[in-house]
């Protein structure tokens, strides 16, 4: 009992020390929407293990993506790294909560009827942000009518929001 006791106050004062020290990277594929639909339905028959692991997947297909790195360990520095490839004009985004996946799909696959219905471009991020020490990891889609930039910004601002 008394480890115990020992083991949760160290791992305490060591959570406290790195609380004013957090990073974060947000690695996403950005571009012009094609098409978007569930992915690889295999996954779901993995097993659950409390909801840790990521079943549902999101398939969305660019015209012309191109890739982003941001990571920071200030709210106001930045640092970018870009990159194209053939492969990245298909993303896959994975999501374990059933409610949030179905809610995201629902509402991108709408926007998406709608700007092709009005013959105006749909421009998406999609990719995972990660907070460090252990703060917060997940996925995320955002769109845009106006252009890739809003839709980073966008991206850029939800990764902020969380350090």
């Amino acid at each position: 009992m008394k480890l115990l006791l020992v083991i949760a106050i160290s791992i305490i004062s060591i959570q406290s020390a790195l609380a004013g020290w957090s990073n974060y990277r947000a690695s996403m594929v950005c571009g012009e929407v094609k098409k978007v639909r569930n992915g690889k339905i295999l996954k779901r028959l993995e097993p659950g293990l409390w909801g840790l692991n990521a079943k549902y997947v999101l398939t969305t297909k660019f015209i012309d993506a191109m890739g982003f790195i941001d990571s920071s360990t200030e709210k106001d520095r930045f640092n970018t790294a870009t990159f194209s490839h053939d492969s990245i004009n298909k993303a896959h985004t994975y999501f374990s909560l059933k409610d949030k996946f179905q809610k995201l799909k629902r509402n991108f696959k709408e926007e998406l009827k709608k700007s092709k219905k009005n013959n105006r471009p749909l421009y998406a991020c999609v990719g995972d942000i990660r907070v460090s020490p252990a703060k917060y990891k997940g996925s995320h889609v955002y769109y845009s009518n106006e252009s890739i930039d809003e839709a980073r910004l966008l991206f850029r601002s939800q990764a902020i929001r969380h350090l």
